[in-house]
């Protein structure tokens, strides 16, 4: 992960000083699920115990709920909103909820899992905010293709790290075409990786 120690410090701040919930929001392939995975690592490295929970496939309450319950281990009742509710009532961890745009009423099933008290704290990957009472929020921004100084930034690192995997003559292709080409990319992360990949 390049270009991202600040942000996933301020994450791991945040939560660890009280903070229920964090938001991050940015557009498809900015790097939120990078930056959550990250803090997930760091913070399980601590000693917190963290649920990753994916919810690509999920598209309502309903659904969501029950991809949190299979994370977490939990036996969904006749709610799957109700049981993972009560399981978050007595919870004292951190879920990162992953790809939570694709819920239909995700401010209302995270206002439910807040509702409920107990220790649980959230991170949240999302294209928009939710809006809520205790969301601080995050926004991952592209990569610097350059430093203030004209020096190669962290998307031009990216870009070379993905394309060593690929290239072995990688020392061959000049900074200036490394730039040219993560300038077409908007310093966006996973546009970076693709366009490296493709040497």
């Amino acid at each position: 992960l390049v270009g991202r120690d600040d942000l996933i410090d301020q994450v791991v701040a945040w939560l660890q000083t009280g903070t229920r919930l964090v938001s991050l929001v940015g557009l498809g392939g900015i790097g939120k699920t990078s930056v959550a995975t990250a803090v997930a690592h760091r913070l399980a490295a601590d000693g917190t115990r963290v649920w990753f929970v994916d919810l690509s496939a999920a598209t309502d309450a309903g659904t969501a709920a029950h991809s949190v319950a299979r994370a977490t281990g939990i036996v969904v009742e006749s709610d799957p909103v109700a049981s993972v509710a009560d399981w978050a009532s007595n919870a004292d961890g951190v879920v990162v909820l992953d790809n939570l745009e694709q819920i239909d009423d995700a401010t209302g099933l995270v206002r439910t899992l807040l509702d409920r008290g107990g220790a649980v704290r959230f991170v949240a990957t999302s294209r928009r905010p939710l809006h809520v009472r205790e969301e601080q929020l995050l926004t991952v921004k592209p990569l610097a293709v350059r430093d203030a100084d004209g020096a190669a930034g962290d998307a031009t690192q990216l870009f070379r790290q993905r394309a060593e995997l690929v290239r072995a003559d990688l020392d061959e292709i000049g900074p200036e075409i490394v730039a040219q080409i993560c300038d077409l990319t908007d310093g966006i992360p996973l546009g970076v990786e693709l366009a490296a990949l493709q040497l």
